[in-house]
């Protein structure tokens, strides 16, 4: 989203001076919202705030992508920006800052700078992904439809993140198997979550 918010925009029937001011809106909303997670992601704990972000980001995002089929423009662009601006600051408050306080935790001392290079790393692989292919599913999909497969994905995502299976570190050292072999994740302490 934060990659074509203002192509979103455009998509959903804004102007190009109105998509610019709305992607700046956008950004604002993003900055704000994640200072109260400074805060929060102590007191109600990581796996507590991803937990109640991804149901709020799948509710926006599928009625943001019913919205563009709103045939009023002026309630259409109103609604669409609604409701990619909840999808922000529900974004903002859990599911923007957790993964990387997740990949700061999560490997021993003496190999964090290796594992936090090595997620952060991964994390900007898939965001080159997704911003080269968003384009295309733009277009395949149409703005509506793309509203509704990510709205999808972070229904999936709270389905996997609601599962009972252990500590996090225990669920990367046992699941995953996704880290080099010189991350040895196996003697981490257990985590509160």
């Amino acid at each position: 989203m934060a990659f074509y918010s203002s192509t979103i925009f455009v998509e959903s029937g804004f102007n190009n001076n109105q998509a610019l001011y709305a992607s700046i809106g956008f950004g604002a909303l993003n900055f704000v919202f994640a200072i109260p997670a400074i805060f929060t992601i102590d007191t109600f704990g990581r796996r507590s705030l991803l937990l109640a972000t991804f149901p709020n980001m799948a509710w926006t995002l599928f009625v943001a992508g019913g919205c563009l089929y709103i045939t009023s423009e002026t309630t259409r662009l109103a609604l669409v920006a609604l409701f990619v601006y909840l999808f922000t600051i529900a974004y903002s408050i859990g599911e923007g800052p957790v993964p990387f306080m997740y990949s700061a935790e999560v490997f021993p001392l003496v190999q964090r700078e290796q594992g936090m290079a090595f997620a952060t790393s991964w994390c900007f692989l898939w965001a080159a992904v997704l911003g080269l292919t968003f384009p295309r599913m733009l277009r395949a999909f149409t703005p509506a439809g793309s509203f509704f497969f990510y709205g999808g994905e972070s229904i999936r995502a709270w389905a996997y993140t609601s599962k009972e299976c252990g500590t996090f570190p225990d669920i990367i050292s046992r699941e995953c198997r996704c880290f080099p072999p010189f991350l040895d994740v196996s003697p981490m302490p257990k985590l509160i979550l």
